[in-house]
């Protein structure tokens, strides 16, 4: 073999270890969510929001998290919300930092025959690790911008599809995610979700992945 063929092939077994390097940073997880509306009035409403996140192939609890929150629909297809959320982050060192954050988003509604299409853009300010780190009171701001698709079968079951990116303000897109699943109206009090998601990271030196499977949980009254 010449010596440039050595050379082709030591590039192709480095990027083959390469990639394989990148695979090992992929994870599975689980992600389970308690949701329960009041509505107020016809145009306004309080949510709480409980959930749990586990990672490391689903064997350790990553996050919880509480939020509580407002919506308001301004017109039929138009909604602005605020809400606050209250999370506990398993760290490297298996200890659990606190994080606060506050988001606001507006989402607007569109039905195209059986589709209905929401676009919701959401901005949200996370502040890590209150006094006691460094640089903590400086919050970690971004803009997420969603697009979800779903299909009417004038039946108790939706499915659906969705997408959304998360914009770092003044630096890049850091995250996007992909998601499918179901949701499936028991009665008009309760509603249950079934989702697969694909959860990437984005323009960092050791991107991960979760492949996660979430189930949710709405009661409104």
């Amino acid at each position: 073999m010449s010596n440039s063929n050595h050379k082709i092939l030591f590039f192709l077994i480095s990027l083959f270890f390469c990639f394989q390097a990148k695979a090992q940073v992929n994870d599975a997880g689980l992600w389970l969510n308690l949701n329960v509306e009041k509505k107020v009035t016809q145009k306004f409403s309080a949510q709480f929001t409980h959930g749990f996140r586990w990672y490391e192939n689903i064997s350790e609890l990553g996050t919880s998290f509480s939020e509580i929150g407002m919506s308001y629909k301004i017109i039929k297809p138009l909604t602005v919300a605020g809400f606050y959320r209250y999370s506990k982050n398993k760290r490297v060192d298996d200890f659990y930092s606190n994080s606060h954050r506050y988001s606001f988003y507006v989402s607007y509604k569109l039905k195209v025959k059986q589709f209905k299409i929401n676009f919701r853009e959401q901005f949200q300010s996370r502040y890590k690790d209150l006094g006691t780190r460094e640089m903590s009171y400086i919050p970690k701001k971004h803009l997420r911008s969603k697009i979800e698709v779903s299909y009417d079968l004038e039946k108790k079951y939706t499915p659906f599809i969705s997408g959304e990116l998360f914009y770092e303000i003044g630096e890049y897109i850091d995250n996007v995610r992909y998601q499918a699943g179901l949701e499936s109206e028991l009665n008009k009090f309760n509603t249950f979700h079934l989702y697969y998601m694909i959860d990437k990271e984005m323009n960092v030196k050791n991107p991960w992945t979760n492949y996660v499977v979430g189930v949710g949980y709405n009661f409104t009254f």
